[in-house]
């Protein structure tokens, strides 16, 4: 079962562009879907709460969370180690996922025109 975890980890680590300021791998593609993913639990808890800023916190937390375990994983030889650039960028790419996700379901999805009084939830002042 490792090996196989193993060959999935090492296809996913393949890499897209390498720089000094950006790192980007196949698994960037899996944060950026996780951070979408997650983000629908929180939506719709802190949506009906009227406090979407603390559900990207909480989604901060979840994905760095994840990084954490991802680090306990390096520990046990199940996966490769990443750099502190790479752990920076799965980062910024999952809360992507979950700024998608909001715009997705908040502009588009939603079918309210920009200027009404709802589409002004979240990141605006409240009343």
């Amino acid at each position: 079962m490792q090996e196989i975890i193993t060959s999935i980890s090492e296809f996913l680590g393949i890499v897209l562009a390498d720089n000094s300021f950006v790192y980007l791998e196949i698994w960037s593609i899996v944060h950026f879907f996780s951070g979408a993913i997650l983000m629908y639990p929180i939506w719709k808890y802190f949506d009906a709460k009227r406090d979407i800023r603390r559900g990207f916190i909480f989604l901060f937390f979840l994905l760095a969370l994840w990084e954490a375990f991802e680090f306990i994983l390096y520990g046990e030889g199940i996966i490769r180690p990443e750099g502190g650039i790479d752990v920076v960028w799965d980062l910024i790419i999952g809360m992507l996922g979950g700024v998608v996700y909001w715009i997705f379901v908040e502009r588009a999805g939603s079918g309210i025109k920009r200027g009404s009084a709802r589409s002004d939830r979240g990141f605006v002042r409240k009343n």
